[in-house]
C-alpha cells in the first residue's frame, strides 16, 4: 500500500474499526544494527495509528528482530516497548506471555485441517524453513547422532552460511542439505518419511515459531528447545506431539535413547489453534472482554 493511500484509509476508519499492524518492528533493525530512521518510521506510523479514530492493534510477534546484533538488543527491546505503550491493545501469540496490557490470539495454523493424528512413518530428522545463522544449524550438526539422518531443507540466502554448514557436514553422511524452495507437497512427502521436525533455536527474540506451526499444519511431531511457549505446549498437547529438552546434547540423547518419561496432554493443535479457537479469541477481542 502507497503512503497516500494508507493515509486514506486512516482518514476512512471510524470509531468501532479496528487497525492491525504486523511486522512493523522488523524494520528497526537494518544489517543487524539498530537503525534510528527505521525506528522514526515505524513510530510515525504508529502515531498516525494512535490518533485515529480507529482501536490499534499492534500484533507482537517477537521480542527484538532475529537479526538484531547482540550489542543492540537492548535499544530494540526499548523501541519495541515504545510502541506497545503507543497501541491501544497488544495481541501476542503465547499465553505465556499475557499480562494486563496484552490480548492472546493463537497463531493460527496455516490452513484449515480437520485430523489431528500425526503423519510421521520413518526415522529421520527435519530441520525445515530459511537456512539462515540465528538457527544456529551448525551447532545442531555437531551434536547429531551418526547413526541417525538429518535433513536441513529451505531457502538459504546466505551462501557464507551455507558454505559453512557444507563444510562442516562434507564427511557426515547422515547430513543432507536441500537449499530451495520446497512445495508443501515435497515438505509433506519428508514428513511422512521423518520422525519429526527439529526447532533448534529458541534465543530471547523468540516468543512463537512459525516452523511449529507449520509442523502443526503438517501433522508433523516437533522436537523443540526449551521455551515458555514450546514447554506450554508441550503440557497441553503432551510428547505424542511437541517434546522439548533444555540443550541440544539432550536432543542427541533424546534421538539416540528416546525417554519413557512422557508429558500427557489431552489437546490437539486443532483445539489450541484451529479455526474455533481463533474464532473464540477474535470475537473477545473486538467485544473487549
Amino acid at each position: 500500500m502507497s503512503k497516500r493511500n494508507f493515509i486514506k484509509s486512516l482518514l476512512l476508519i471510524r470509531d468501532n474499526d479496528f487497525i492491525f499492524l504486523n511486522w512493523f518492528e522488523n524494520q528497526i533493525v537494518k544489517n543487524t544494527k539498530f537503525s534510528i530512521l527505521g525506528f522514526l518510521k515505524v513510530f510515525l506510523v504508529f502515531l498516525l495509528c494512535r490518533i485515529s479514530l480507529g482501536k490499534f492493534v499492534y500484533v507482537k510477534h517477537n521480542n527484538y528482530p532475529h537479526n538484531c546484533s547482540e550489542n543492540d538488543i537492548l535499544k530494540a527491546k526499548w523501541a519495541i516497548s515504545v510502541f506497545e505503550r503507543m497501541a491501544n491493545i497488544v495481541v501476542v501469540h503465547s499465553l505465556t506471555e499475557l499480562n494486563s496490557n496484552r490480548a492472546y490470539v493463537p497463531h493460527p495454523l496455516y490452513e484449515n485441517i480437520s485430523d489431528s493424528n500425526l503423519i510421521n512413518g520413518g526415522n529421520s530428522y527435519i530441520i525445515f524453513g530459511r537456512i539462515v545463522p540465528y538457527k544456529k544449524i551448525e551447532k545442531v550438526i555437531e551434536i547429531f547422532p551418526s547413526n541417525k539422518k538429518l535433513i536441513i531443507a529451505g531457502i538459504c540466502q546466505d551462501s557464507e552460511y551455507l558454505n559453512k554448514l557444507v563444510k562442516i557436514s562434507e564427511y557426515k553422511t547422515n547430513i543432507e542439505i536441500i537449499p530451495k524452495f520446497l512445495t508443501q507437497n515435497e515438505v509433506k512427502s519428508l514428513v511422512e518419511k521423518s520422525a519429526g521436525m527439529l526447532i533448534t533455536h529458541n534465543d530471547d527474540d523468540m516468543i512463537v515459531s512459525g516452523s511449529f506451526f507449520y509442523a502443526m499444519t503438517l501433522r508433523s511431531k516437533v522436537y523443540a528447545l526449551e521455551t515458555p511457549f514450546f514447554k506450554w505446549a508441550e503440557e497441553k498437547m503432551g510428547s505424542k506431539y511437541i517434546e522439548t529438552f533444555p540443550t541440544l546434547k539432550d536432543l542427541g540423547d533424546i534421538l539416540t535413547k528416546p525417554s519413557s518419561s512422557k508429558q500427557e496432554g489431552n489437546l490437539t493443535m486443532i483445539d489450541l489453534f484451529g479455526e474455533t479457537a481463533m474464532n473464540e479469541s477474535l470475537y473477545s477481542l473486538f467485544n473487549g472482554e
